[in-house]
């Protein structure tokens, strides 16, 4: 695969869904105040697919029919995304907003860990550690202020 420049375009895109991604967490804090954490697990999750369902249908594709294969889509849906977000909100109740942002922004050095580990093809070129360490940096900075 060729390699491509990095753009303005895509340094903005980078930050809109940092921004976006970090203000889930104090959305969900407010939220949390009437709303418990596995209806907001599940409203987020049906936010999430009625535009996915739209995709498919643009593109003429169709969801298979009911049979094994949903048995498979339940396992990945429900330990991928909907415990993680249950817990995430449980959480939440407990954490301050940007501790728990900061606890998420982790996951990219499990990844980089276990993709060490498990799968050479995989791995971060020599400038990925760090730009994964400066992005964790970044969060901690930013999760961390404390303006009095």
């Amino acid at each position: 695969m060729p390699k491509r420049t990095i753009t303005l375009a895509d340094v903005g895109l980078i930050l809109a869904v940092g921004g976006l991604f970090g203000m889930t967490f104090v959305l969900i804090k407010v939220a949390l105040a009437s709303i418990t954490p596995f209806t907001i697990a599940f409203l987020r999750l049906s936010l999430a697919a009625l535009p996915l369902l739209l995709v498919l249908r643009r593109r003429g594709l169709r969801l298979p029919p009911l049979g094994p294969i949903w048995g498979s889509f339940s396992v990945m849906g429900l330990g991928n995304r909907a415990l993680a977000y249950v817990l995430i909100n449980w959480s939440s109740q407990h954490l301050e907003a940007g501790l728990v942002g900061i606890l998420i922004a982790t996951t990219p050095l499990f990844t980089l860990v276990l993709s060490y580990l498990f799968s050479p093809a995989e791995r971060l070129g020599p400038a990925g550690v760090p730009a994964v360490l400066l992005g964790l940096a970044g969060v901690v900075w930013a999760g961390g202020r404390r303006d009095h």
